[in-house]
């Protein structure tokens, strides 16, 4: 028996049809593996797996476009000798840390202080609405508008740095960082309080 737009409604929820996340990130838990629809043998993810399977597509589809950017504005040099790609590779940890310096000193002033930073006038996405955040449209839009104010405090800029390095760096190593990400925060949901340490 076929699908109709009827029957996607009535359909049970963990047989709802969704983009497939492969592998899945927790491939050992029967609740987050794909299921198979007993009616027409459509494969689709169960609810339980729907919010994180899009998560990590986000988290990879976000790392795709940074390394992009950062590529077309220089940062990845191409590489002749070995010993130049591990270099390489430190100082993209040595960016990251510099971002996180940067956080620091942002807290050392005012965090929730202006950036300062502006779009240049030259700017093209003059239109792009950039107030879409968390599945809905928070406060008023903000605006790609040329020569006026990105519209970030410094501690959102400098969080935001250092995400952009970290995806950057993921983007070039081909590594499936959205899956990654979850694995790791379901192994910490299993750690003891403060993992056992001090603090």
């Amino acid at each position: 028996m076929g699908h109709s737009g009827d029957d996607e409604l009535g359909d049970a929820r963990e047989n709802r049809a969704r983009p497939l996340y492969d592998p899945p990130p927790f491939p050992d838990n029967p609740k987050f593996c794909v299921v198979e629809c007993g009616n027409c043998g459509r494969k689709s993810i169960p609810v339980e797996m729907q919010d994180l399977a899009l998560t990590a597509s986000l988290f990879n589809a976000t790392a795709e476009r940074a390394h992009s950017n950062s590529k077309a504005r220089g940062f990845w040099p191409q590489i002749v000798r070995a010993d130049d790609k591990l270099m390489q590779l430190g100082s993209k940890v040595a960016l990251i840390h510099s971002e996180v310096s940067e956080l620091l000193e942002a807290y050392r002033k005012d965090p929730k202080a202006d950036c300062g930073k502006k779009f240049p006038d030259a700017h093209s996405c003059s239109e792009e609405d950039l107030s879409f955040s968390g599945g809905k449209f928070s406060g008023g839009a903000r605006r790609v508008i040329p020569g006026k104010s990105i519209g970030l405090t410094l501690e959102e800029e400098e969080l935001a740095d250092i995400i952009i390095r970290v995806l950057d760096l993921s983007g070039h190593r081909d590594i499936d960082i959205g899956r990654a990400v979850l694995v790791k925060m379901e192994y910490n949901s299993t750690r003891p309080h403060k993992h056992g340490k001090q603090f």
